[in-house]
């Protein structure tokens, strides 16, 4: 298959204060106009973005890239758009790119949906024919049938997003880059979004590269998976490989994070299940030791979505606990949780929590499919409470 993207070396620098960046900036444009401007190093007060980040995409094929927070994401799709130059390496790309990196961008919120779906397929270089020829589809696609002539300002955000993703879809470029814009789509559009992505793969139209915390729509239409920490980039040829280390290197830095008290240690975190769906039963298998004893040990634990909307939170109390290893066992039974990523989260507090033993809101992130995704939208409500199971061994 013919290569649409390729990245070699990539490496773009970004400056830690407004008034070194603006200081740096002028002195640019004189060494650009001597030819004397090495882009190559770094100055005081400047970080690398992306760092020397390489990869190539096919025609239909999908690049998952994921990533924390701050790891540099964004910056290599608005490289890969045009938007940034890089300070290092180059970017050769074939073909139209069509760049979904802030849908709905260009609406006006004084504008009906209607006519905010001329203006935006404008701005994104669809003549007015094209426009009134799949204006049907744009507005099949959005389910806002109903709402066309309604100001978008009265929108709401899953709305907004919507009616800027269904125009968007109209493009048909052969290099398409979407950076979350499905993360505040509900279930079923959600669906449909990732139907969408299979079918324009599978039509060999073009290549996707799609940045998501998501990690069920990574597994589904990421062919391979670019996994950024701090702007350096690794390469996996599987989602469920990349996916692992995501979770591995999560946990540890939240492990780094947790109290350097040397009388409390987490040893362990473990899903008993590989694959969860709606339906089946859920464990999470939790080891920790402590090296003196507690009064009132405390363990809570959260669930929360990718999106940090809350699931379930609760806690359960030690009466007592001496020196030892502790084993706690979290199961549920015919979870009813709406399919989707969720995150795992476990605090521990002693002395009437006064004593901070433990705190990790993401500790660990799984999936629960849902077979019914395409059809089916569901509320991703708790209907019954967590078994607590709390095992002692002998401190080895």
């Amino acid at each position: 298959m013919k290569t649409l993207v390729k990245f070699d070396g990539v490496s773009k620098r970004y400056c830690r204060t407004i008034k070194t960046s603006m200081k740096y900036g002028v002195k640019d444009i004189f060494l650009d106009l001597l030819g004397r401007n090495d882009t190559s190093i770094l100055r005081a007060d400047e970080f690398w973005g992306v760092d020397s980040v390489s990869f190539e995409v096919a025609r239909g094929e999908c690049l998952g890239v994921i990533g924390a927070n701050g790891a540099g994401k964004s910056t290599l799709l608005k490289l890969l758009s045009g938007l940034y130059a890089p300070d290092k390496g180059s970017i050769q790309t074939l073909g139209s790119i069509g760049a979904l990196l802030e849908v709905g961008a260009g609406f006006h919120p004084l504008l009906t949906g209607k006519e905010n779906i001329y203006l935006n397929g404008s701005i994104l270089g669809m003549s007015e024919k094209q426009i009134r020829q799949k204006f049907d589809k744009i507005v099949q696609f959005s389910g806002l049938e109903d709402y066309l002539d309604m100001p978008v300002k009265n929108y709401s955000s899953g709305m907004y997003v919507r009616l800027g993703f269904a125009v968007a879809s109209q493009i048909n470029p052969e290099i398409l880059v979407v950076d979350e814009a499905l993360a505040v789509g509900d279930v079923s559009f959600r669906a449909r979004c990732l139907n969408y992505f299979k079918e324009y793969l599978q039509a060999e139209r073009g290549c996707l590269v799609f940045v998501s915390h998501n990690r069920h729509d990574i597994h589904r239409v990421a062919d391979r998976v670019l996994y950024l920490e701090q702007g350096v980039a690794s390469l996996y040829d599987s989602a469920g490989e990349a996916l692992n280390y995501h979770d591995q290197r999560m946990l540890e830095k939240n492990q780094q994070a947790i109290s350097s008290a040397s009388s409390f240690e987490l040893r362990s975190l473990n899903f008993a299940q590989e694959a969860v769906s709606v339906g089946s039963d859920f464990s999470v298998i939790v080891e920790f030791e402590t090296a003196r004893q507690f009064d009132d040990l405390q363990v809570g634990y959260m669930i929360q979505t990718a999106e940090g909307v809350m699931l379930l939170a609760d806690s359960h109390t030690f009466a007592k606990t001496v020196a030892g290893r502790y084993t706690v066992t979290l199961s549920w039974e015919n979870i009813a949780w709406a399919g989707g990523t969720y995150w795992f989260g476990l605090f521990v507090w002693a002395n009437n929590r006064t004593e901070n033993l433990l705190s990790a809101a993401n500790l660990k992130c799984f999936s629960v499919s849902d077979p019914h995704l395409d059809t089916l939208k569901r509320d991703g409500l708790l209907v019954n409470p967590a078994v607590v199971d709390v095992q002692e061994t002998p401190r080895i």
